[in-house]
């Protein structure tokens, strides 16, 4: 049965692959169309604008941590140096929900480790293509 009503951000992760990200602390996704200028000296002084190219790019961040379990660094760090793209989506973990999915790069990803504090990763990915809603 699909989840109801508004939905906890806990419940939504960022899998790459089959995987979701360990440790996961946020999650976003965002769309974006381009636009283009359409004003003539029709538009009474007003700007008209028509649609463009669409693009995608999700974000992640999380609890940076060194088990057997949690390659997430080391596997996002492996795919950017490679330049090579990653399955994504964005979705809860119930098979009824709908969730987004495509390819991207990873266009950063980067530690922190503040004195005395958890060491926390994030990463950037940019859309190549479509963005799936399925």
């Amino acid at each position: 049965m699909a989840t109801t009503g508004i939905i906890n951000g806990t419940s939504i992760l960022v899998y790459v692959g089959s995987t979701a990200l360990m440790h996961s602390t946020s999650g976003t996704l965002t769309l974006n169309m381009d636009t283009r200028d359409a004003t003539t000296k029709e538009s009474g002084g007003w700007k008209d604008i028509l649609e463009a190219g669409r693009n995608w790019t999700m974000e992640a961040e999380g609890l940076y941590a060194l088990d057997s379990s949690n390659k997430d660094w080391q596997d996002l760090f492996s795919s950017m140096n490679a330049r090579t793209t990653v399955s994504l989506e964005f979705k809860t973990s119930d098979a009824a929900d709908t969730y987004y999915s495509g390819t991207a790069y990873i266009t950063s990803i980067s530690q922190e480790a503040p004195t005395e504090d958890n060491v926390s990763y994030s990463v950037s990915f940019e859309g190549t293509g479509t963005l799936s809603e399925n």
